[in-house]
């Protein structure tokens, strides 16, 4: 049995400090291969930001869907009007009556 080991920086966003040491080292002339090496991340990842001329960080694009459904969806206006009546209820004391 083979197991595969895989290091923790080859499964998260790559930080803006990595790719600009990345462009850092492309701009002395080093190989794309040996410059994305040095920066701690594939060719490919390399090649993206490359590609893209920006960070991470510029990249990175709010959500604008529900991952899931709302729990307090039903029950909300019924909170929101138990606060409003009472502003010395405790919104945790509320929400276990709920």
């Amino acid at each position: 049995m083979t197991l595969i080991s895989i290091h923790w920086s080859e499964c998260h966003m790559k930080k803006d400090a990595e790719v600009l040491r990345y462009m850092r080292e492309r701009r002395k002339g080093t190989t794309q291969e040996l410059a994305a090496a040095q920066a701690g991340m594939s060719v490919k990842t390399a090649r993206k930001y490359e590609r893209a001329g920006t960070l991470p960080s510029q990249l990175k694009q709010s959500r604008t869907w529900r991952t899931r459904p709302n729990p307090f969806e039903e029950a909300w206006t019924w909170v929101v009007e138990q606060l409003e009546r009472e502003p010395a209820f405790d919104a945790v004391l509320g929400l276990s009556i709920v």
